[in-house]
């Protein structure tokens, strides 16, 4: 995956880490089994600095989260589906 540059100051990379650990956490990642963690944690990393990039500060998690969820390849939890 390429690599963004992030020019920020010290408290804006805090408000980005907290939004990046909120959202996370609000995706539910047990969800996705270790092969595809890795994955999902750079999607949800480049959500969240395309919504700083076009000017989101606000509800950043939240967001995040949704964006997340609309666009995230689907995990199943209960098995193959019929």
């Amino acid at each position: 995956m390429a690599k963004r540059g992030l020019v920020a100051d010290p408290e804006e990379l805090d408000r980005i880490t907290a939004a990046f650990r909120e959202a996370w956490g609000a995706v539910q990642p047990g969800l996705f089994g270790a092969m595809r963690e890795r994955a999902h944690r750079e999607w949800l990393a480049m959500i969240i600095l395309g919504l700083r990039a076009s000017g989101h500060t606000e509800n950043l998690s939240a967001l995040a989260s949704e964006q997340f969820i609309a666009t995230a390849p689907a995990v199943a939890t209960d098995g193959p589906k019929p």
